[in-house]
């Protein structure tokens, strides 16, 4: 089998986990599903030759330490993980595309930060998906700019499910059900 196609294979996989784990309503059991979404992703990037394969692993880490640390290392380990990750992406940026994971890991990370209110963490992945999309779209990664989009929308529809006051859930579904 070509890598190409094998990268994509890891892709879908990972597309399927990141989608389940964006639905779970805690935090912490979203972490744990997203960390080895972020490992087959890793192997993703790894297979195609780009270097966001370090932000992926880099991830799957800081989702794991989330989970298991107490809050006050986590702030710690999240600074670790960025600058880590700005470290041993800078010397290989030759574009602007090169240089997205790291705004994306950026974003993510203050969601997880703010692990305790689940609205923020959400909003966290949210922004940080659209950067991912937009750096899958130029690296013609195609599992990862569909997972994304799935993965916005999934976002979405948790944040709608388990984060918005009644009297807003409502109104949202209401909305949700005039679209389609």
């Amino acid at each position: 089998m070509d890598a190409f196609y094998l990268a994509q294979l890891f892709g879908a996989f990972a597309l399927v986990v990141t989608v389940c784990g964006h639905q779970m309503a805690s935090p912490k059991a979203s972490l744990v599903i997203l960390a080895v979404a972020s490992v087959l992703f890793g192997f993703h990037f790894m297979m195609l030759g780009q270097v966001a394969f370090i932000v992926a692993f880099l991830n799957a880490f800081r989702s794991i330490c989330a989970v298991y640390l107490d809050a006050k290392y986590l702030k710690y380990i999240i600074a670790f993980c960025a600058v880590t990750s700005i470290v041993m992406i800078i010397p290989q940026v030759n574009s602007f595309k090169d240089a997205l994971p790291i705004f994306a890991v950026l974003i993510i990370s203050s969601g997880v930060l703010l692990k305790s209110n689940p609205l923020m963490f959400r909003s966290g992945y949210l922004f940080g998906e659209a950067v991912w999309m937009s750096y899958g779209l130029m690296i013609s990664s195609y599992f990862l700019s569909l997972g994304c989009l799935f993965i916005v929308i999934s976002i979405l529809k948790s944040m709608i499910k388990h984060d918005l006051p009644p009297y807003l859930k409502k109104r949202a579904l209401r909305s949700c059900e005039a679209v389609i």
